[in-house]
């Protein structure tokens, strides 16, 4: 009777690899998984150099892992198990105390810190304009009461205040200012950014550095967009049982005329783009994704012209400049390498504001353009 069992056991999980094996097969090919929001791995192509290094080999078992039957849900399940099991992160991301995933990051070394900063100081010696440095701390700073035991990640707080240090320029108390709303969604919970209300607490501690007026409530309009957005912590951890994010916006864009400059040329733009909610990555609402140039003029608005050196930290921010500039013009140096000196030479910019969020600004190679 056991042996019976045993074998019908077996024939079952054959059965069932079986089935998985030909539905892998036959199943229509995926270039992209929404689930993790990344692009799968393409079928390798059979080249006797690649087979005799192995590397055609490593190829296939990452396509048949890309591209097997039912991914989205053996993904979930094993964030789940690993939860279950006590497991306190996941592909560099912590699960947080009170439902929020906080990812991991890095400590730099000092010297390349130092170097990095030296780019800002490099900058402020060829020009004459006011120029204003800012790090975005990650929620795992923010929020480190809410880290697992022992959690290990950098004291992003030691660095800011390092850069600070060394810094020849006015610098933006980012940190400050987060920390002391630290009890209100500023982050959201499922994906690295701050949230829209934490970009305004961001806005204000610039507008602060920069001697103008705060953001009044009177000057904005809350309103929630969204409440299905799980953004790229989730699509890292599979974490299914967290409760989606929802996504507002304050600042009207009414009056507010943008131009994006995607691949260099202008073309029309919009602060928000509601049809991208539909899509897995809505904090591509804000802007409509990363672009090397994007100008905001804003009607009715105080005098001014700022340039901000950003990453995707500020798609959330930029709005709520509309209502103290009439130009924000917003340079990602990750996908142009245009001189800052001449571009604000070009276009009568009155100040230039450097905020990067801490992991981009500590490791992406493209920062040393900012001495450019």
């Amino acid at each position: 009777m056991k042996k019976t069992y045993s074998v019908i056991i077996v024939c079952i999980f054959v059965l069932f690899l079986a089935a998985v094996a030909v539905g892998s097969l036959v199943a229509p090919a995926r270039t992209f998984s929404q689930m993790e929001n990344r692009v799968l791995k393409t079928a390798p192509k059979l080249i006797e150099k690649d087979v005799m290094d192995g590397s055609y080999m490593e190829d296939a078992e990452t396509y048949i892992s890309d591209h097997i039957l039912g991914r989205d849900l053996w993904f979930c399940i094993n964030a789940g198990l690993d939860r279950a099991l006590g497991k306190t992160d996941a592909n560099g991301v912590f699960f947080g105390k009170g439902g929020v995933l906080l990812e991991q990051e890095h400590t730099p070394d000092p010297a390349e810190l130092e170097k990095r900063v030296g780019y800002v100081n490099n900058l402020a010696e060829k020009t004459d304009l006011p120029i204003y440095f800012g790090l975005i701390p990650s929620a795992s700073t923010v929020w480190r009461d809410r880290l697992p035991a022992n959690a290990d990640t950098a004291r992003e707080d030691e660095v800011i205040s390092q850069a600070y240090a060394s810094c020849k320029v006015k610098t933006i108390d980012v940190l400050g200012a987060l920390r002391a709303h630290r009890d209100e969604p500023i982050y959201f919970r499922t994906d690295h950014h701050w949230t829209p209300l934490g970009a305004k607490y961001g806005a204000d501690a610039l507008l602060t550095a920069m001697d103008l007026d705060p953001l009044a409530d009177s000057e904005l309009s809350r309103e929630t967009v969204s409440d299905s957005f799980y953004g790229t912590l989730y699509s890292k951890t599979g974490a299914f049982w967290l409760k989606p994010d929802t996504v507002e916006r304050f600042v009207s864009d009414a009056g507010v005329t943008v131009t994006d400059y995607r691949s260099m040329k202008p073309e029309p733009g919009r602060l928000y783009h509601p049809e991208l909610l539909e899509q897995k990555n809505q904090y591509n609402y804000f802007l409509g994704g990363n672009k090397p140039i994007v100008i905001l003029n804003t009607e009715n608005a105080p005098a001014g012209k700022v340039l901000v050196v950003r990453d995707s930290y500020c798609d959330v921010l930029a709005p709520f400049l509309t209502r103290r500039f009439s130009e924000v013009h917003l340079f990602d140096m990750r996908y142009n390498s245009l001189s800052l000196v001449e571009y604000a030479a070009e276009h009568d910019i009155d100040a230039i504001v450097i905020l990067y969020g801490y992991a981009t600004f500590t490791t992406d190679t493209s920062v040393f353009r900012i001495a450019r």
